[in-house]
């Protein structure tokens, strides 16, 4: 019994890096998807904010249509 736990906690787990690529891709598709869904069903149509915040500031460069926001007292 005392030879299996010492195995155990000798065991390390180990990934190649084109492996850890894969699935950091895989997570990220499957976050965006959730986000897109929820996002969607919010605003009643297909959308995802980030990347449409992205579009309008960066390469449209309409950023400065936001306005400003006053510090209130």
């Amino acid at each position: 019994m005392e030879d299996s736990f010492k195995g155990s906690s000798e065991r390390s787990w180990s990934i190649s890096l084109l492996e850890s690529i894969k699935y950091c891709v895989i997570t990220a598709i499957i976050c965006i998807g959730f986000t897109v869904l929820v996002d969607s069903i919010m605003w009643r149509r297909i959308l995802w904010p980030e990347f449409e915040v992205l579009w309008f500031n960066s390469v449209l460069n309409r950023s400065s249509e936001w306005g400003v926001s006053f510090m209130l007292l």
